[in-house]
Formats: structure tokens, sequence, C-alpha cells
């Protein structure tokens, strides 16, 4: 009697430990993230320079964008802090740790969006589907940040493209009955193709603009480089890292998908992975 009575209260520990594990929830839409984040104790929680619509379920003290509680609680806000636009189609969504304990995420895609070239960070994580919108999901995340790009399908746009169409088409039957018109047309063209806006490059600055310190001095370098690589000597010498300090901070540009290292004898060789 006592074992089974020991055995039941051992689950029942058990049951309580998973089902008070603290969560988030990160809705994403075409612009920001609905923020809904149980906390199941007293903590520190961090909110994002812009955010609004604050609802704390506990009483609690706020000092800038730090928010203390003693007991369990509930926060929802809405926040445009952690997108950011890359280009008519791509967003990056960036999150930084909010808590000190470790806790669930899941972070639901807008629909009509999918993942971008696959620049995900951390790597460990569930890919699924509520029938309408891919859903990330990571168990346990103890890390820094959350770095995900990702991007709308063209066929969401496909009533704007129409309407664009029907304009340019309007536009040109207009022009070519006046010939006056034709030298600007042709000025225009070339004005606009000028001002193209480069989507690899600033998917190179919209990463280094995640990095802080060494690892976007790393990063950065890289960049400059032709093949966008570097002998690790090269990088000790030119940045003046330790080569100790060197190789922890590629070891985390690595886990984050951001650089891969090759291996050549006693020399190791380092590339930006992005291109």
């Amino acid at each position: 009697m006592r074992k089974i009575i020991f055995c039941l209260g051992f689950l029942l520990l058990i049951f309580c430990s998973l089902a008070s594990a603290s969560d988030v929830i990160y809705t994403l839409d075409n612009n920001g993230v609905f923020v809904e984040f149980h906390v199941d104790e007293g903590d520190t929680f961090l909110l994002p320079a812009v955010y609004s619509n604050l609802e704390v379920s506990n009483s609690y003290e706020q000092f800038d964008n730090l928010i203390f509680f003693q007991s369990p609680v509930t926060i929802r806000y809405y926040s445009t802090d952690y997108v950011k636009e890359i280009s008519s189609t791509e967003r990056l969504f960036n999150a930084p740790r909010q808590i000190d304990s470790d806790y669930s995420v899941k972070l639901i895609l807008p629909k009509g969006y999918f993942l971008s070239e696959g620049l995900i960070y951390p790597k460990n994580y569930l890919t699924a589907s509520d029938g309408k919108n891919i859903v990330l999901e990571w168990q346990r995340f103890s890390d820094d940040e959350i770095i995900v790009f990702y991007e709308g399908s063209t066929s969401s746009y496909f009533w704007i493209y129409v309407l664009v169409i029907i304009v340019l088409v309007a536009l040109i039957v207009y022009f070519l009955q006046h010939k006056k018109y034709k030298r600007k047309i042709r000025h225009a063209g070339e004005k606009h193709k000028k001002k193209s806006i480069d989507v690899k490059k600033l998917k190179e600055e919209s990463v280094t603009a995640n990095l802080f310190g060494d690892e976007k001095k790393i990063v950065e370098y890289l960049l400059t480089k032709k093949g966008k690589s570097s002998w690790t000597k090269n990088l000790v010498r030119d940045l003046e890292i330790p080569k100790v300090r060197l190789s922890r901070k590629i070891r985390s540009l690595v886990e984050k998908g951001l650089v891969r290292k090759e291996v050549h004898g006693n020399s190791n060789r380092v590339f930006f992975n992005r291109g």
C-alpha cells in the first residue's frame, strides 16, 4: 500500500512540474506579433522597447521595460519590435530571452507565409501546422534569442499584382499615343533600375544588425573578403581577437547558421554561410 501511495505521489509531482512550466505563444501578423506569456512563478520579465495593449493577470511592479512579480502571471501585449521588413514579401522575426528560466515557445507564422532559406535559430525546433499557418516549437528554450526568416507566398499578393499590371498597361497605351512622353518613360525606367534594392545585401545587413561585439566584427570582416572567407590566423591578426576567444565566437556563429568552418591540416578556414 505504501509503495502504491509513493508511486502515485511521484507521478503527481512529475505531472505538476510539467503542468507548471512557463510558456510563450508568438502569433505573427504582417507587421508585428501578439505575445501571450505564461510564467509559473515569481520572476523578472523583459518587455520590448515598443509595445502596446499590455495586460498582466496578477499584481506586479514595472520599472522601464522590466516587470517584477511574485506569483504566476499571464502577460499579453502587441509589439512591432520583434519583426523587421526585409522586402515586400520577406520578414525577419528576432526575439530575445525574456525570463531567466527555461520555457517552451510556440511561434505561429502569418497565413500565407512560409520559412525562408532555412535560417532558423535555435536549431532544436519542431515544425507543425494548424491547417492554415506554419507553427514552430521549442520545447525548452534556453538560448539568448530566436531568429526566423520567413516570406509570403506570391499568391497572397495576386490582386495587388493585377491592379499594378492594369495601371501599367493604361499608362503605356496613353504614353504611346503621345511621342513626346517616350523619353520620359525611358528616363523613369532607368532611374527606377538604379534605385532597385539589393535584397541579398539587405539580408546580410539584417543579420549583422542582430550581432554584437566580436561576432559582429567577424561577420562584417568575412563579408569584405573575396569568397567571403578567411583563415582563422588572419582573423586573429586583423581583428586582434585572442585565439581562444575567436574559437568560441566562431562556434557560436556556426550554431546560429551564419558561418561554417573547414579544417585544413593545422589551419581552419571560416566561410560566411549566407551566399
